[in-house]
């Protein structure tokens, strides 16, 4: 096996991969079940873009670990962020991008056996290509890592027990991803779980873990039926409720305390930029 090849903007177990003119595969890694084409890990400080390019490969899996990014196939894009996953497979039109700073990783296999796995996943995620399952982050992080560890015995088959678990996780979670997308949720579906929810909730990543879909395909959907997006709404939630906190003559600890933010002044400064006014004044005029 070669040693990874490293830059600032990657680790990669191999920079060239892939011949494009002749569709010649340069040194994968074989193992029992899987031609392991492209392990990466890649990180960029800026705006970055891979070009829309036709997927060679039978299975591409991509996850991002910070910020978001964007990927896109045959023209449909998706918005992933952290415990996002997104699956592109051979002879899709597949581009990522991002607008900011990113970094995510990637593998790339054909497969030798477990075909029937791949026909599955390829059932499920023909046109929803993105879901959230916050579960898999470790056993994702767990294949790269083992690229990098000093310890290569058993390597391979190690590694090929790794990818098999990924798949088979992925490929029954995807039961339940399948009737999601089968019974499609409604915007107003997520605006009652923001109703019911909206002091408890820490991050909005929440709900793609409880309904299956990446953060980007809800918001979108979200924003498309009410012309705001689930953030201005539990924006709005909060702040409607400290309202009702401030008559009842909380202080700004409890309420801070109470709407999820970390220090008073964060909450005072918030109240200010939705209403215009501070808390204190606010209370003055009521």
């Amino acid at each position: 096996m070669k040693n990874f090849y490293k830059t600032k903007h990657s680790i990669v177990f191999q920079e060239d991969f892939y011949n494009w003119e002749t569709g010649e595969l340069l040194s994968p890694i074989e193992t029992q079940n899987y031609t392991i084409i492209q392990v990466a890990e890649l990180y960029y400080n800026n705006a970055f873009k891979i070009r829309e390019h036709v997927q060679f490969c039978d299975l591409e899996i991509t996850f991002p670990i910070t910020n978001g990014i964007i990927c896109s196939t045959n023209g449909v894009s998706d918005k992933l962020s952290k415990h996002d996953f997104y699956l592109s497979f051979k002879d899709e039109n597949h581009s990522l991008f991002s607008r900011n700073g990113a970094r995510y990783q990637t593998f790339a296999i054909n497969f030798k056996n477990n075909t029937s796995i791949l026909l599955k996943l390829k059932t499920i995620f023909s046109s929803n290509k993105g879901f959230s399952m916050p579960s898999l982050s470790h056993y994702f992080t767990s294949l790269i890592g083992e690229f990098l560890s000093v310890e290569k015995e058993f390597f391979l088959e190690r590694v090929d027990g790794l990818i098999t678990e990924i798949l088979v996780l992925i490929a029954r979670a995807g039961n339940t991803v399948n009737a999601v997308l089968t019974n499609e949720k409604t915007p107003e579906d997520y605006l009652n779980y923001l109703d019911e929810h909206f002091l408890d909730i820490y991050s909005l990543d929440e709900l793609s873990s409880h309904f299956g879909y990446t953060y980007g395909h809800i918001c979108k959907t979200f924003k498309n039926a009410y012309n705001f997006t689930p953030v201005e709404y539990l924006l709005k939630k909060k702040m409607e409720y400290s309202v009702l906190l401030l008559k009842q003559n909380k202080s700004l600890q409890e309420i801070a305390e109470i709407t999820g933010y970390s220090t008073p002044y964060n909450f005072s400064r918030a109240f200010k930029k939705h209403f215009g006014v501070s808390p204190k004044n606010f209370k003055s005029n009521a």
